[in-house]
């Protein structure tokens, strides 16, 4: 059976902090909110500049097959089924 160590200091008792350092937060201080998602993606982009090549890819990819669903539309032609 091993025995503690000897030289591991104790647990320090709540009492013996000195009130300087304890840090309390306000309840009644606004909470911080979080950023918009807009926002977030936008520091994201900026950070992550090749990203920007595989949002415009896809935007221009949804923006190709809402073109194609409506112009097919007219001839009853179900593209999304595709």
């Amino acid at each position: 059976m091993t025995t503690p160590d000897s030289s591991a200091q104790p647990l320090m008792d709540i009492a013996s902090v000195p009130a300087s350092t304890v840090v309390v937060q306000d309840p009644a201080a606004p909470a911080m909110r979080p950023q918009p998602i807009v926002v977030r993606a936008l520091q994201l982009l900026k950070r992550e500049p090749a990203l920007l090549v595989t949002v415009v890819y896809l935007f221009v990819s949804f923006v190709g097959v809402w073109c194609s669903y409506w112009y097919f539309r007219r001839f009853g032609i179900p593209i999304l089924d595709y």
